[in-house]
């Protein structure tokens, strides 16, 4: 039977965390009210068409807007409905709100809130301690609820809630969800059809698991996950190839806490081999209401009417995606994947963003006729286009270009890229490409020198490769013009960030001889690859290159070719002690009849020694065989 209070009726409130569902709730509502208003809200299962379910923000406006008394109530207490006269009358003597005391309630635990609707409203909205909202409620000792230990109140709503779709990653998802510790409060996870041990061990690091059919859309995996979020204020996107990082969890938190958006883009890294390949920002923290992913692939966080969210910078987490390595690209095809799912959306619907998808899709796959053609064909179109997004495509139609060889229509197109986001890579790339083949060194080395004085905008995809092959061009046009130490300079910046770009060896052998010495062992010594070595044969004298390759195979395992050339130069220069020192370090790299031969060559020009150190390790080769 309902519970009349006043003429106007009790409205009520009920709080769900996920026992009810909502069928459920309504009946047992009905019964604690037959006036008033009722609504729902928290985490209820379903929906029910005559009574809402709110989100916090909405359930405190519905109380703010009704007049008289409102009843808020856990859906899993248990009380005396007579007993809500008693809250009434203390709430008469002491003007305030007033609530049933339990053995267990917290201040902010109350199951059981009577009072004006305005008030409960501030009071539901309110994040303080105890002590500062103990003094806006009254506990009425003479009522007593039952009140489950483990529910999940109003106020304890989770902030932050990990969502992660998932298919056979066992050998990643372990590392992701430690990485998560602490950081949300919990992880909700959509499994598409793993066969491997992805459930179990997601279960065992604590994560909530529930499986659905793959149906090549990724934007409706994701919102099967995101809707089992919809408790917590925000949700962090994450994939299982991921790791958070954050030097201060809890400043995080708090910074999540009192932020005002709706969304956040999160600094990003791509890493291969334990190299950053490429770094952005993306928008992996939002809000849970009233939003939802958009797109099957290439997806994106977006209103309810698919407008892509407005958002802000959040730098206390970072993100390193490990999921570009190419051995995991090739055991899961990632490429043609997401190509064929470009292309179903590109022929459901040819729009600027589905031609883009598509474009970067064929891209990485290496089509470049085809992301080519894509390119220019979602620039003849930018609507819906963001900055930095016009600026990427109108920059890859220019590299097309120059790849043509047609060097004016690059100039044209790359200052139009760079009218949209000035510090788009690709168009900077294009530019210096064109101006490299015209000989224009000085053009390329002024673009280069304001580039580091400006403030450049932030590209859509600041990628590594990009920024380091423009910077490799850039070492060359300053060797050229006899800006050594500057070429020096940049030449180291790029082998430490991209090794594999760097190849103006050539041009650096233009520099004084003193430079040389000084300068190209250091070089030699972070290349990895021993590219230098053909690169600068007959470029350099031949103890200088004896000399660049002992730096190299000091630092690195070299290759074969690599080591007998250093041996071979340091013999023919008559530094034999250097070439003994590369025998000794670099001869494993050898099989036996390389070593053989180069030992034969050693003895010809009577460097007995170097000759009898591969012929040694040829033998304990022999032996361990």
């Amino acid at each position: 039977m309902g519970v009349a209070v006043d003429a106007e009726g009790m409205h009520v409130l009920m709080f769900g965390s996920g026992r009810l569902s909502a069928g459920r709730a309504v009946k047992r509502l009905r019964r604690i009210s037959d006036a008033g208003e009722i609504a729902m809200t928290g985490s209820f299962r379903g929906s029910s068409p005559s009574v809402p379910l709110l989100s916090p923000d909405k359930a405190e406006s519905w109380l703010r807007r009704l007049h008289g008394v409102a009843l808020f109530v856990h859906d899993d207490v248990t009380f005396d409905p007579s007993d809500i006269e008693l809250l009434r009358q203390a709430h008469v003597l002491s003007g305030t709100l007033t609530a049933a005391a339990t053995d267990t309630a917290q201040v902010e635990d109350i199951p059981l809130i009577f009072g004006p609707p305005a008030m409960l409203a501030d009071f539901l909205g309110e994040v303080r301690t105890d002590a500062e909202r103990s003094s806006k409620i009254g506990l009425v000792d003479d009522v007593r609820v039952d009140h489950a230990l483990d529910c999940r109140s109003l106020n304890r709503r989770p902030l932050l809630v990990a969502s992660m779709i998932v298919r056979d990653e066992a050998d990643q998802i372990g590392e992701c969800l430690s990485s998560l510790q602490g950081l949300a409060d919990r992880v909700e996870i959509v499994d598409t059809g793993s066969v491997d041990d992805t459930i179990a061990i997601a279960r065992a690091h604590g994560a909530s698991v529930t499986t659905a059919e793959w149906t090549d859309d990724f934007g409706a995996a994701r919102n099967l996950a995101l809707n089992r979020c919809r408790d917590a204020r925000f949700v962090l996107h994450v994939d299982a190839d991921e790791r958070l990082i954050t030097p201060d969890i809890e400043r995080f938190r708090q910074t999540l806490e009192s932020t005002k958006m709706r969304a956040a883009r999160i600094p990003m890294r791509n890493v291969v081999n334990g190299r950053v390949t490429s770094e952005f920002e993306a928008v992996r923290v939002f809000s849970t209401e009233e939003t939802k992913w958009v797109g099957r692939v290439h997806e994106y966080p977006a209103d309810t009417d698919g407008t892509p969210l407005a958002s802000g910078r959040l730098d206390s987490l970072r993100i390193d995606h490990l999921g570009y390595d190419p051995q995991i690209v090739a055991a899961k095809d990632k490429w043609g994947r997401n190509v064929k799912l470009a292309e179903a959306a590109y022929r459901a619907e040819p729009s600027f963003k589905t031609r883009l998808d598509l474009a970067r899709s064929l891209a990485w796959q290496s089509d470049d006729a085809r992301a080519f053609a894509l390119f220019r064909e979602a620039a003849s179109d930018l609507t819906g286009a963001s900055q930095g997004a016009a600026a990427f495509v109108i920059a890859h139609v220019a590299l097309s270009h120059q790849i043509e060889g047609e060097f004016d229509r690059t100039h044209e197109l790359a200052v139009a890229a760079l009218e949209y986001c000035s510090g788009e890579h690709v168009a900077h790339l294009a530019r210096a490409r064109a101006w490299r083949a015209t000989g224009d060194d000085q053009t390329i080395v002024d673009a280069h020198d304001e580039r580091m004085s400006s403030e450049l905008e932030a590209p859509m995809f600041d990628t590594t490769a990009t920024r380091t092959m423009t910077d490799n061009l850039t070492v060359g046009a300053l060797a050229r013009l006899g800006r050594h130490v500057d070429a020096l300079e940049l030449a180291v910046s790029v082998l430490e960030a991209d090794p594999l770009r760097f190849d103006e060896w050539s041009s650096l052998a233009t520099m004084p001889p003193t430079l040389r010495e000084r300068g190209l062992p250091l070089l030699a010594s972070m290349d990895p690859t021993g590219g230098f070595t053909p690169a600068l044969v007959g470029e350099i004298p031949m103890h200088e290159l004896a000399a660049l390759v002992l730096a190299h195979v000091q630092s690195h395992a070299p290759d074969a070719q690599t080591v007998i050339t250093g041996i071979m130069a340091g013999v023919i220069s008559g530094d034999e002690a250097t070439a003994t020192r590369i025998a000794e370090l670099g001869a494993e790299s050898l099989d036996p009849e390389e070593r053989a031969a180069t030992a034969e060559r050693c003895r010809l020009r009577e460097a007995n020694g170097v000759a009898t150190i591969l012929e040694a390790s040829t033998d304990h080769a022999g032996l361990a065989r």
